[in-house]
């Protein structure tokens, strides 16, 4: 009996795995979607391509460059999952508290990843934001909003 329990759930998983890639796979084959993913990466360089050869500025200095809970795993770990984070910077004074675990995670992502490299971050939140650009464009596309009028909204948000 053991047997055929193992054998049914390796086919029931291997099932819904194969639905999500042909699901990638037909929305990466859509043309329209490969047109406004084009598109809107094009529209996204020209208006933000700059941002990639920007330094750190304001918030970015006390929330990525100097601060300590980002420079390792352990630290990270042990302050943000827990508890809200003072959002201050030199420039603006204080700005309260929040708690975002996982903008906090995205970041510390980014600091093992890029290091202390600007260009690194800014790519990587022109990245998210085409990937929500297209994600809304998605939806407004399956809300059978017309294809223009979808495109150019969010084309417009992404400005």
């Amino acid at each position: 009996m053991s047997s055929a329990r193992s054998r049914r759930v390796p086919s029931l998983y291997a099932g819904k795995q194969s639905t999500r890639t042909a699901s990638l796979r037909a929305w990466f084959t859509n043309e329209e979607n490969l047109a406004f993913l084009l598109l809107a990466a094009v529209w996204i360089a020209l208006l933000y391509g700059r941002a990639l050869a920007a330094p750190f500025v304001y918030d970015d200095l006390d929330g990525v460059v100097n601060n300590p809970s980002l420079q390792s795993w352990h630290a990270f770990a042990a302050r943000f999952p827990r508890a809200p984070v003072d959002f201050t910077t030199s420039l603006r004074g204080g700005g309260g508290s929040t708690y975002r675990p996982l903008y906090w995670l995205s970041l510390a992502l980014d600091r093992r990843l890029w290091q202390l490299n600007p260009a690194g971050f800014h790519l990587t939140n022109l990245l998210l934001h085409l990937a929500v650009g297209c994600a809304g464009f998605r939806l407004l596309r399956s809300l059978r909003v017309a294809l223009t009028p979808a495109a150019l909204t969010v084309l417009i948000w992404l400005s």
